[in-house]
């Protein structure tokens, strides 16, 4: 539905940096995937092994089209990206809390956030188990070209993933060498400008000998360059119906807001050519309760004719023709 769709502009920003530039569909295919994999986990764990083997959670085939499951499904998905954390890490944990409570049945996707009656409780104890995994969720980011330092354009979400790294890099345990090396020489999330400002300065001149003698050694390898088109930087909502007014994520960009305007008009083009309207499940959904509208009141106006044949009285009744009895 229209609602649904316009949402993506609100999560777009606050989703998790893996999947800040994917459509809403390759994100909830993935958010499906991980479900699935976590459900026969639960049922591997709280039921019994051969059971989980033949365990259908979600048949892939719910993408085909329109259905109560899908929207639950896609809901749920935007609800994790409001609270910006990894899948994975989200759709864990509500089967853990699930699990702890000894449901009877494995959480549906809009149970994995708790029922009405354990909102602070699952709020208590996700804050905790995030604390843990967090900083490993960090330190696995990885293959994201539109963060290497090749690819930045001063995108906020580019900013942020920054300033990410280097509050992980400023706390997390192990040789600078190591660290700065793997994020500014291997991944290139981070220039290494950037990254020396978070040394002590005694330490940097030091620093960069060890980097240089690590690269020297084949020690540290090097992903390779990728320069990617105008179109793989585009927010999540990028052309979407109701949501096609463009943003970068805060940054005026003059180039992003033509090609979006262009690409917002092809979009309602196509939708208008091969549908007839922007939403064909909204305009499927108003037909079929203008068409229950009309049975319910047919076989009121039924039942009225019926009774009009035994009391003619009732109709009058009923109808507001002629004096009350």
């Amino acid at each position: 539905m229209p609602d649904i769709l316009e949402r993506e502009q609100e999560v777009a920003q606050s989703k998790w940096f893996a999947y800040r530039f994917a459509s809403p569909m390759v994100a909830t295919k993935l958010f499906a995937e991980i479900y699935r994999r976590e459900f026969k986990n639960y049922i591997r764990v709280n039921g019994d092994v051969a059971l989980a083997q033949q365990a259908k959670a979600l048949s892939m085939a719910i993408f085909s089209k329109p259905s109560s499951s899908l929207t639950q499904l896609w809901k749920a998905r935007q609800r994790a990206d409001e609270i910006g954390v990894p899948y994975d890490v989200l759709i864990e944990f509500g089967f853990r809390f699930a699990g702890g409570r000894v449901w009877k049945h494995a959480p549906r996707p809009s149970q994995l956030f708790g029922t009405k009656g354990s909102p602070v409780a699952w709020q208590l104890e996700f804050n905790k188990f995030l604390g843990d995994r967090m900083p490993l969720a960090i330190d696995r980011l990885m293959d994201l070209p539109q963060y290497r330092v090749e690819n930045y354009r001063g995108l906020v979400a580019q900013d942020e993933f920054r300033a990410l790294l280097l509050a992980r890099l400023a706390v997390a345990s192990g040789p600078w060498h190591a660290k700065i090396g793997r994020q500014c020489l291997e991944l290139r999330h981070l220039p290494l400008r950037m990254a020396l400002s978070i040394v002590s300065p005694h330490l940097r001149a030091n620093l960069v000998r060890e980097l240089r003698s690590d690269r020297e050694r084949g020690v540290l390898g090097a992903a390779a360059q990728e320069f990617l088109p105008q179109i793989a930087y585009v927010p999540a909502s990028f052309g979407l119906s109701g949501a096609q007014e463009v943003s970068t994520g805060g940054r005026k960009d003059l180039a992003f807001e033509e090609f979006g305007s262009r690409f917002g008009e092809r979009v309602t083009a196509q939708m208008l050519s091969r549908h007839g309207c922007l939403s064909p499940v909204q305009v499927a959904q108003d037909s079929r309760r203008r068409e229950g509208q009309r049975r319910r009141t047919a076989k009121h106006r039924a039942k009225v004719r019926a009774a009009a044949c035994v009391n003619p009285a009732a109709l009058s009744l009923t109808t507001g023709d002629g004096e009350a009895a």
